[in-house]
């Protein structure tokens, strides 16, 4: 079946049922750990001027002040799993605020 935003929301909540679609403001003015994602590109593979089948590029981040933070361990784990999807995995550390930033970005079709 296509990749929806519904199933990507299902795969991500799968893994941290607090992810926030777009905005995750308030936990980030909190200081806590935090996921947020969103749905950027459509893209999908071509058939005739058509969509063949319809996908998304979508970007998960996980902010966490944890180390070896089992979140982002399981988020890797759901996305390098699911059917259809392809996943980078990068890591960016912000020294001003303490947080670590795991940037998972990815393809679903």
């Amino acid at each position: 079946h296509p990749m929806t935003v519904q199933r990507i929301a299902d795969l991500i909540l799968s893994a941290d049922p607090e992810a926030k679609h777009y905005d995750a403001t308030a936990a980030a003015n909190a200081g806590v750990d935090f996921t947020v994602w969103m749905e950027y590109e459509r893209i999908g593979l071509d058939a005739d001027d058509a969509w063949a089948e319809k996908g998304w590029r979508f970007e998960v981040d996980r902010y966490t002040k944890t180390e070896f933070d089992p979140v982002a361990d399981l988020l890797e784990d759901v996305l390098s799993t699911a059917e259809g999807v392809t996943c980078g995995h990068r890591v960016l550390y912000d020294i001003s605020n303490g947080y670590i930033r795991h940037v998972f970005d990815c393809e679903g079709i």
